[in-house]
């Protein structure tokens, strides 16, 4: 399952991506840390190199101004095409409409990770085992074992 991202904006509190995505006829949220897409276009690499190498922090986040400017100009961004591989995933029923589907980068802390949100009805319709991997890249989500 390929999600290709439509549109691209901050949230309220400036530190967290809310992405609207496509996959097939299905609109789909998702939500992750500006760290994140900050690793993956190869933006704000001082502050990345940082969080490799400890624990993140909202002081992190909130230094991804370089994220923030290229966020605002997508889809005509030049950026890296990093990838991320994650492999811990979580599946979740959060209400009887929406599936959420979380994949958790390995950093020791709980709000860099992956949100989805799969309408009922379109997660119905996937041939599905369960998933195994996401690969986060420039403009896209791809889940592994989701089709």
């Amino acid at each position: 399952m390929k999600i290709k991202f439509e549109k691209i904006c901050l949230s309220e509190d400036k530190r967290s991506v809310v992405i609207n995505g496509k996959y097939k006829r299905n609109f789909l949220k998702i939500s992750l840390s500006i760290l994140e897409i900050a690793k993956v276009w190869g933006t704000d690499k001082t502050i990345i190199e940082k969080v490799r190498n400890s624990f993140g922090s909202e002081e992190y986040e909130d230094g991804c101004n370089e994220t923030r400017e290229k966020i605002s100009d997508f889809p005509n961004i030049k950026i890296e095409n990093n990838l991320i591989e994650i492999d811990e995933i979580d599946l979740v029923t959060k209400d009887e409409s929406v599936i959420k589907l979380i994949g958790e980068d390995i950093t020791g802390w709980g709000n860099e990770g992956i949100e989805i949100l799969i309408p009922l009805e379109a997660y119905r319709k996937l041939r599905k085992q369960n998933p195994k991997k996401m690969f986060l890249e420039s403009k896209s989500i791809t889940i592994e074992g989701m089709d």
